[in-house]
């Protein structure tokens, strides 16, 4: 569930500023505007580890760049600036090299990771994933614990869910396969 912070600046923040002054609170900043997360609960939490975990196994064995978790904040616009923080965010090898790892990662995530929790709204969660897209993620997961699915978007503009079989990495993450049985255990 989102709420307006209830320390509310008064007036809409840069990136570096809500650093600054929000660095120990769960929040995002939504056009220039900090927005309070609630935090999440034992299937949330435990969904997202699990996709942390693999993604992040598969990426230190291969190379391929650096995972973030729920903590790990992305500008993904400016002026006024938007820090999202996908529940799972993925990043190139490339782009880890120059990113500076005492900010936020300039840049939206190449994968994006956002599950749904029983305080959110799906078409939100949607919201947030055609945000990512537009910043220049090119995969997004939509998560949902309750349907047992995900809702894989593509930069090219399509979706589909799947419900069955297995997540892929497409080429975003190469060799990458994810059963949802790894990821829905109960």
């Amino acid at each position: 569930m989102l709420a307006v912070s209830t320390r509310a600046a008064p007036r809409r923040l840069t990136a570096e500023e809500f650093l600054d002054a929000y660095h120990d609170d769960f929040a995002e900043l939504v056009d220039g505007w900090v927005v309070e997360l609630t935090p999440s609960f034992l299937e949330h939490s435990s969904v997202c580890r699990r996709i942390a975990g693999c993604v992040g196994d598969h990426v230190d064995q291969s190379g391929l760049g650096d995972v973030t978790d729920g903590q790990g904040g992305y500008v993904i616009s400016r002026r006024p600036d938007t820090v999202r923080v996908p529940d799972v965010g993925f990043i190139t090898a490339d782009r880890a090299r120059v990113a500076d790892g005492r900010c936020f990662v300039e840049g939206a995530p190449d994968l994006a990771v956002e599950v749904v929790s029983p305080t959110d709204r799906l078409s939100d969660v949607q919201a947030k994933a055609r945000e990512y897209l537009a910043a220049g993620s090119r995969l997004v997961w939509v998560v949902d614990p309750d349907e047992r699915a995900v809702e894989v978007w593509r930069a090219d503009g399509t979706s589909e869910w799947v419900r069955d079989g297995a997540l892929s990495g497409e080429d975003v993450l190469p060799g990458f396969e994810l059963p949802l049985s790894r990821i829905f255990v109960r």
